[in-house]
């Protein structure tokens, strides 16, 4: 059983066995006092597991400790781990829908490694009136980070560069002790501020007695080669990620959105009838961090590509192919296209439309109807009747989930037959709620 505690000697000296990797979690005990904290043991802790609001901290070697924590903490929501070691996160991840993840390098300067002659301008601190110029530049902005700034600079060193009276480089310490929201605005760099700062900073930790440590995100080498030239050394790998518990009623509540909007865009053209099945559907969903291309396709067609629609000509071919595939009587087909293609082509149309071509033929169709910026969803898939069973529209599907990662979405709804839902969850989506006569 977790017993719920408070910052402790015990505590701390199990951290302290894995210093390098528990820098941030002794971090978030020294400065967030509201932090609430978890053992299985007060005296003889063998995990330690922090809850701060959104973000979750957990470190141990038992993999019982993981288990009970995911029993216990993560029913239906989403919830956020901070620089978990991988191993520790690889084995939450896994009992789990991933949400997003940002691996991570850490990195850690040895005090005997410092070196004070590399600062080759003046240093100071970061004024608090600056913390707005800082929030602007900072890549993780949102809603709460400015308050989060002004703490860091209230609380914790920071070290920073002015040329002229303004702030031209920066580096801080966030809540878990680690340095961060580095930067240097444009106009300044190729100087040597960033590196100034980084020493700078490094020494004013070393003088309180601490680590200066950094997590740098995988693929940002550029950060990597800098902190090492400032004498940082590589000392293992850490991960920040989100999971989702059950079917949040998040999910659902969003799936049903994206449903209206869908039904909204045909601006209640009659026509809906042919493409809307109000009596029963399957309401799924994929984050698309877990969409693995080549996982769902057995037979991935040879000589299948799919198209961004780019031009009216393009488009017509896309409603051709729509109309085919869902067999709109012919008396209607005429104007169920000139529908379509008003309603996807017009100024303020939120559709991507895609054609997939098996041997430079069009023959199937899809579209991405934007939702959010990052949400969108997949509508008017079908392909030409002849052409059925043959893998065209799972092909089709899989591709445009591909075109969607590229655009930089990051989640997928649509609504399924009873006959074809099979075909999305083999794809990966999920199932958040049903639709039918009875409900």
């Amino acid at each position: 059983m977790l017993i719920k505690t408070e910052k402790s000697q015990a505590i701390i000296d199990f951290l302290n066995t894995d210093l390098l990797i528990n820098q941030n979690i002794i971090g978030i005990l020294e400065n967030v006092p509201k932090a609430h904290i978890y053992v299985d043991d007060i005296n003889n802790p063998k995990g330690v597991f922090v809850e701060k609001g959104y973000m979750h901290y957990i470190y141990t070697k038992e993999d019982s400790f993981i288990e009970e924590v995911c029993d216990t903490f993560f029913k239906e929501g989403f919830y956020g781990f901070s620089g978990v070691e991988k191993s520790i996160a690889e084995k939450i991840k896994s009992k789990f829908e991933l949400h997003w993840e940002n691996p991570c390098t850490l990195l850690y300067l040895p005090k005997d490694k410092l070196d004070l002659s590399l600062i080759k301008s003046p240093v100071g601190s970061i004024v608090i009136d600056d913390a707005e110029t800082v929030d602007k530049y900072y890549e993780y902005r949102d809603d709460g980070s400015i308050e989060r700034i002004k703490d860091d600079i209230r609380n914790r060193p920071s070290s920073a560069v002015y040329i002229d009276g303004k702030i031209a480089s920066w580096v801080l310490i966030h809540d878990d002790n680690s340095m961060g929201i580095m930067y240097t605005k444009e106009e300044h760099r190729k100087k040597g501020y960033a590196i100034d700062v980084s020493i700078d900073l490094a020494s004013k930790i070393i003088d309180q007695g601490k680590i200066p440590y950094i997590q740098i995100v995988e693929g940002n080498y550029k950060s990597i080669g800098l902190s090492e030239r400032c004498g940082f050394e590589r000392c293992g790998d850490v991960v920040w990620f989100g999971i989702i518990a059950g079917i949040p009623k998040e999910i659902k509540d969003e799936n049903d959105k994206s449903r209206e909007q869908f039904i909204k865009s045909f601006n209640n053209d009659e026509k809906i009838e042919y493409f809307i099945n109000d009596s029963n559907y399957h309401a799924v969903y994929q984050h698309l961090i877990n969409f693995k291309e080549n996982s769902c396709i057995n037979n991935k067609l040879k000589d299948f590509e799919l198209k961004q629609v780019i031009d009216t000509q393009m488009a017509e071919t896309w409603c051709d192919i729509v109309c085919k595939g869902y067999e709109i009587p012919k008396e209607h087909e005429e104007s169920t296209k000139k529908m379509l293609l008003e309603m996807t082509q017009r100024k303020d149309s939120k559709y991507k439309l895609f054609i997939g071509m098996l041997n430079r033929e069009p023959v199937s169709s899809s579209a991405m109807l934007e939702f959010h910026e990052w949400a969108s969803g997949v509508y008017f898939l079908t392909t030409l009747p002849y052409l059925r069973n043959q893998g065209i529209v799972i092909n089709t599907l899989t591709e445009t989930l591909d075109a969607a990662t590229k655009h930089d979405i990051g989640l997928i709804f649509t609504q399924a037959t009873d006959e074809n839902v099979c075909l999305f969850k083999e794809c990966g989506f999920k199932e958040s709620h049903k639709r039918g006569k009875s409900e």
